[in-house]
């Protein structure tokens, strides 16, 4: 079963995102900041990673530069999904490696589910 790693502190978001996941075949794990999700990836492997950026503790560029630097499944594809829209979080995390950058109010889940399965996908291919 392909495995999902989703990020973020809103748990309303991440609660409607793991049962449109569930429902569509994944299994699906969560973390609510970077620190999490960083002990996460280091004893479990995923198929890909959905990330908010402005977290408490530990925010998504700092753990996106965490995972580079570590090289923590440095394949795995990472969609960006946050509320923040500023040119220069893109331009970071975007130089970080992450897949696509999305805004929360410009994605609708059903949107944000059809690219998680082309990422995934392609991932495996």
């Amino acid at each position: 079963m392909k495995k999902i790693l989703v990020v973020d502190d809103e748990s309303l978001l991440v609660t409607a995102l793991t049962l449109k996941l569930e429902a569509s075949g994944y299994q699906v794990d969560s973390a609510r900041n970077g620190n999490e999700a960083l002990n996460l990836l280091k004893t479990d492997h995923y198929d890909l990673i959905v990330l908010d950026l402005y977290m408490p503790i530990l925010d998504g560029i700092s753990t996106l530069q965490e995972i580079r630097n570590q090289k923590i499944h440095p394949d795995t594809p990472i969609i960006v999904l946050t509320n923040l829209q500023e040119d220069e979080k893109i331009s970071q995390a975007l130089s970080l490696g992450v897949t696509s950058y999305l805004t929360k109010s410009n994605t609708n889940l059903d949107d944000l589910i059809n690219l998680i399965h082309q990422k995934v996908d392609l991932h495996l291919s």
